[in-house]
């Protein structure tokens, strides 16, 4: 079967005009799209979109080519405060000598609806939140599997290409149906390996006929999104546009398959982002729901220049504070992450605690803490918020206090009753902000369950989100290019002891049990950035043995006991056991 994509956009576009309709009849207002172009070029011609059949309006601003980056920032100011503006969209790729990350984050996030905004980007990758809009190519995908009723739930998924545009979207949206996901990408070794095994699977990286008939499973779903131009004396213009996939080939084995050079049409993309600024023009009327009820800015240089951190390498100061960051977590019991390294010629694993690792770190911070003191007179703080009477939390509590007494870190402890009221706890976190002795916030997981975690935990000032769990840190972990002011401090871990111990991460492959946004998901994030060919099991994959047994890096954090057997493994693999969970043991 091939996909009718045109046939798919047009009957999303008929939903969308019901909507548009509606929403005008009930609350008198009209989405509205403002697009920035450049110069005349036939590339802008592909962000022509047919608002007004859906009866959305479009506003476009076509700017000089030698346009400067202040005049197109004065527009996007100018879109973010108008009323009956509702998404924006800015030409890609950008002139030459504009910052694309200046200009793209200075999009509020609410009206970013090509959805690259790091924010939208990490609440799309978190469990339990919502980004305001999802980079519209990888919805399209999303969308055509969902038109022809292609279960997505419990299936193993390959994306080809992990850029911040497709890829690793895409690879997060199938996440988010429940599939197994890898993401297949330049340092991967015998990605056909992967691609067999896969029931779906999307390509995105622009290498003519890349993948071939070989590569694929019998009856897998194929969809091609890369394109490449390929010269052709034979074709009217002289070229003509080849995909990623083989289409001759692969037809012949998926059940059902994208047009032969051509993924996602380019109406499909427009569609896409009709539903975007539908979507958004929603969320700024209240005329639904969202769980993304809080608007956060991408950092200013201002607000950089407070983060201190010691450069050892050159003995300066660097606006990049660290310090609460570098040691390795351990749980409330005190135990840290163990690494077990099983040759195939030894028949018993090389057993590495975290706990010899952790204090050498310490000794470490120890002596920056010092040196710091003594040449700008600051010590850092950590403020800690514990509410409620969980043992194990307060236990974690009072070593993570003992672990700032003995590096010098001051600490800043606030105990609150149980039944404390959600605002009470936001006045802390909103005090600790604003308190220069204090560098990083930790508020003690889990909360009581009548406050809103995602409200409290995104009120920390990212600056000052020492565990790493704002959606802005998260979404800069995820993107290529981006670096986020923290990382999550057990998937840090995972990878300080792999680079302790001389593992080696690029071009391997990594299997990671577990998709928390505490652990999994961010631990998958940095294996990727380490060049890693990464899968996530999950509560929904089948037969998790299958996978794990070509894993040569496994990390597990689901907390089941003796869940990953011996059978399990790889011979020499590298395992790092995260999850552990109390188990009565009889007298």
């Amino acid at each position: 079967m091939v996909f009718d994509e045109i046939s798919v956009a047009l009957n999303i576009m008929d939903e969308i005009r019901v909507e548009t309709s509606r929403m005008e009849k009930s609350i008198s207002a009209v989405p509205g799209l403002a697009v920035i172009l450049f110069g005349d070029s036939t590339s802008s011609k592909a962000y022509e979109v047919p608002g007004l059949m859906v009866g959305i309006k479009t506003l476009v601003v076509r700017l000089a080519e030698d346009s400067s980056e202040e005049e197109v920032l004065k527009y996007v100011s100018n879109f973010n405060d108008d009323p009956c503006v509702h998404g924006i969209l800015v030409q890609s790729p950008l002139p030459s000598h504009m910052d694309n990350k200046n200009i793209l984050n200075a999009v509020s996030v609410e009206k970013d609806v090509d959805g690259f905004h790091p924010l939208n980007i990490g609440l799309l990758a978190m469990r339990g939140r919502e980004p305001f809009c999802v980079p519209r190519i990888p919805k399209g995908c999303i969308e055509l599997l969902r038109w022809y009723n292609f279960e997505i739930k419990g299936k193993r998924a390959v994306v080809l290409g992990r850029s911040n545009t497709f890829g690793m979207p895409t690879g997060l949206l199938l996440q988010r149906e429940d599939a197994t996901v890898t993401i297949i990408h330049s340092k991967t070794k015998n990605p056909e390996e992967i691609t067999r095994q896969a029931d779906i699977i999307i390509s995105a990286v622009g290498q003519p006929n890349m993948v071939r008939g070989s590569w694929i499973k019998p009856g897998a779903v194929v969809i091609n999104v890369g394109t490449s131009v390929v010269k052709d004396p034979s074709a009217p213009y002289g070229f003509r546009m080849v995909g990623d996939i083989c289409y001759e080939e692969v037809c012949k084995v998926a059940s059902a398959i994208t047009p032969d050079a051509c993924g996602p049409s380019l109406l499909m993309a427009k569609v896409m982002l009709l539903s975007n600024t539908l979507t958004s023009a929603k969320i700024i009327h209240n005329f639904i729901k969202t769980m993304a009820s809080m608007i956060f800015t991408d950092c200013s240089s201002s607000t950089m220049s407070r983060l201190i951190h010691l450069d050892r390498r050159n003995g300066v100061f660097l606006p990049r504070l660290c310090v609460g960051q570098l040691s390795l977590r351990t749980t409330a019991s005190g135990r840290g992450c163990t690494l077990s390294i099983r040759s195939s010629s030894s028949p018993s694993a090389i057993v590495i605690n975290g706990k010899a690792e952790a204090k050498k770190i310490r000794d470490d911070i120890k002596i920056e803490v010092s040196r710091m003191k003594e040449a700008i007179g600051v010590v850092p703080g950590l403020a800690v918020i514990l509410v409620g009477k969980n043992e194990e939390s307060a236990t974690y509590v009072r070593n993570k206090k003992r672990a700032c007494d003995s590096v010098g870190i001051k600490s800043f402890e606030v105990c609150l009753a149980e039944d404390s009221s959600e605002e009470e706890v936001l006045k802390y976190v909103s005090g600790f902000n604003d308190d220069p002795s204090v560098h990083g916030i930790l508020v003690q997981l889990p909360l009581p369950s009548h406050m809103d975690e995602q409200k409290i935990l995104s009120a920390v000032s990212i600056e000052k989100d020492v565990d790493g769990f704002h959606p802005l840190n998260i979404g800069r972990l995820a993107m290529r290019g981006r670096e986020p002011l923290f990382v999550p401090c057990t998937p840090k871990g995972c990878i300080e002891l792999l680079h302790r111990y001389n593992i080696e991460i690029k071009g391997k492959k990594a299997v990671v049990i577990g998709r928390s946004n505490i652990v999994g998901m961010p631990a998958a994030l940095l294996l990727q950035r380490e060049d890693a060919t990464v899968s996530i099991i999950h509560s929904r994959t089948k037969n998790p043995e299958e996978i794990t047994r070509q894993a040569d890096i496994l990390i597990s954090a689901v907390g089941k006991p003796n869940m990953v057997r011996g059978s399990w493994i790889k011979p020499g693999a590298v395992i790092i056991d995260v999850g552990i969970k109390r188990v009565e043991v009889s007298p």
